[in-house]
């Protein structure tokens, strides 16, 4: 009697189901998953966590500040080195014991030395005060419950559910970017971030119109634009020309632009400039927002006097800007621009570059930098930028604004409003009070 090939195949799963039945436990959830070796960490992760709970106690403990407990956006390997790694450095340096807290999800590591460390899961020191965890995201949140860090600090809606329902810890929101940058952002999304800015006890803003649209909400909203460790950007001058920017540096001016280029990076601006300066070198750095560096090759590949770098380590990126002459930062204007305030204008000022830039909101109040709309004003404006380098005047006003707009002071500013909101709520934090006054007080029998 013949027998059909699904016939067949319908045993073979019957065959294979019954065997996986009678497997030990620990088996079949090893194999019940396309990672194995990632199900083989979780499990670890369980098995350590007592001692990694006691060991964050101790660490969290340290003092003299309240602790905190960070969580970041990008891995604190990656090439962005921005915001979350230099306000995690620059609290522990004012007292805080911080943790950088790391989902196995949130890694994007680019940087070689990242490479290296795509395998650690634990508790490892960075600095004094400062401390890496990378933990596996279904077991994070209890982590941090367990660890019970006095505040947790957010920087995006889509965190909201790493932060324990019962912690009594407080809370830190920062608006870092205009929302129209995630284009994706749903209703959660959109419910978490309302829900923030109504409960976090301290709620930051990075720009002047992120204020205005949280103010009428927030009143006590506090104002923390980025900033610059000014030692990472003033001791590179003496070091020899980066190989692949040797090439670049022949022309006798080299204008650059270090970043994430992305849609709001103006190539009309960058391009119209390029060829109306065909003498001069135009550099770019860093990584495409898509991921399709053969597309930003491609571009720069049709004009002789641009050149693309790639992403740098932000170890290595003083050196670079050392070598240029005009740093640039030309955007798109939209909302998300003019929201934006961009970590590497106080980068470039402390390297005592001068800067031309586009007109955006955030940015027209340092008075060191220059603004140009269109290709020809952009490349008249650095020829203005080129002649005031030199200026003894200009360069303090480069220096005096780095030095207004330090992570430093940031941290300072942050950690006094931190002290001051725990004073005020006794410790309590802020959400606790407003659920509280959002439950309907249970009805008295009539007498």
């Amino acid at each position: 009697m013949a027998v059909s090939v699904k016939s067949l195949k319908s045993g073979g799963r019957g065959i294979a189901k019954a065997v996986f039945r009678r497997l030990p436990g620990p088996v079949r959830e090893l194999l019940w998953t396309r990672t194995p070796a990632e199900r083989l960490r979780e499990r670890r992760a369980l098995r350590d966590s007592p001692q990694v709970i006691a060991e964050l106690r101790r660490r969290l403990a340290e003092g003299p500040g309240p602790s905190v407990w960070l969580l970041p956006s990008q891995t604190w390997y990656s090439t962005h080195f921005q915001r979350p790694q230099q306000m995690a450095r620059a609290l522990a340096a004012v007292g805080c014991p911080v943790v950088y807290g790391e989902p196995w999800t949130t890694q994007h590591i680019t940087s070689a030395q990242g490479q290296a460390e795509t395998r650690f899961q634990g508790v490892k020191e960075l600095s004094p005060r400062l401390h890496l965890v990378r933990w596996p995201p279904p077991h994070l949140r209890r982590l941090i419950a367990e660890a019970a860090p006095d505040v947790i600090l957010m920087l995006w809606p889509t965190q909201a559910d790493l932060v324990p329902e019962e912690s009594k810890s407080m809370v830190v929101y920062e608006m870092i970017d205009d929302h129209d940058l995630i284009q994706d952002a749903d209703e959660t999304f959109r419910a978490n971030h309302r829900k923030w800015v109504r409960d976090a006890d301290v709620m930051v803003a990075t720009a002047d119109d992120l204020i205005a649209q949280l103010k009428p909400l927030r009143p006590d909203v506090l104002l923390l634009p980025n900033a610059v460790v000014m030692e990472d950007w003033t001791k590179s001058a003496a070091t020899g020309v980066p190989a692949d920017l040797a090439a670049a540096r022949k022309a006798p001016v080299v204008v650059a632009y270090y970043g994430t280029i992305a849609d709001w990076f103006d190539w009309g601006l960058w391009e119209g400039a390029a060829r109306a300066r065909r003498g001069w070198s135009f550099v770019l750095i860093g990584p495409p927002y898509n991921g399709r560096t053969d597309a930003v090759h491609a571009r720069v590949s049709s004009h002789p006097n641009m050149h693309y770098l790639g992403p740098k380590p932000y170890q290595s990126l003083p050196t670079y800007v050392a070598h240029c002459d005009v740093m640039a930062i030309p955007f798109v204007l939209n909302s998300i621009t003019h929201s934006c305030s961009p970590v590497k204008l106080f980068e470039y000022m402390a390297a005592g570059k001068p800067v031309v830039a586009s007109p955006m909101r955030e940015i027209l109040k340092y008075r060191s930098v220059l603004f140009a709309e269109t290709p020809e004003d952009f490349a008249e404006r650095i020829e203005a930028a080129l002649r005031r380098r030199e200026d003894p005047a200009y360069r303090q006003i480069l220096e005096r604004e780095a030095r207004e707009n330090t992570w430093q002071g940031r941290a300072e500013a942050l950690r006094h409003a931190i002290e001051s909101a725990r004073a005020a709520q006794d410790g309590l934090p802020r959400r606790a009070t407003s659920a509280a006054a959002q439950t309907p007080a249970p009805e008295r029998p009539a007498p």
